[in-house]
């Protein structure tokens, strides 16, 4: 349990890490909570806003309908 962090390629792939860059796609899972982030960057290109968006709902079909999907503030 816990959290998992992944920031979305460009590729519209999940890249596991431990520490995310400011400047990329980023989604949390929250196992715990069922919640699954996610921090776009108001500087990302539109393309990334909806791989993101994608993998977001894929994620949630994955781990189960009870996660809900909150995007964070970007900063």
């Amino acid at each position: 349990m816990g959290r998992q962090i992944y920031c979305v390629t460009e590729e519209g792939e999940l890249k596991p890490v431990a520490e995310p860059d400011k400047n990329s796609c980023i989604i949390i899972v929250d196992q715990e909570n069922k919640v699954i982030y996610t921090a776009i960057p108001d500087n990302a290109p539109v393309r990334e806003k909806f791989i993101t968006a994608r993998l977001a709902a894929e994620l949630k079909r994955v781990n189960g309908l009870v996660y809900k999907i909150q995007s964070l503030p970007s900063q």
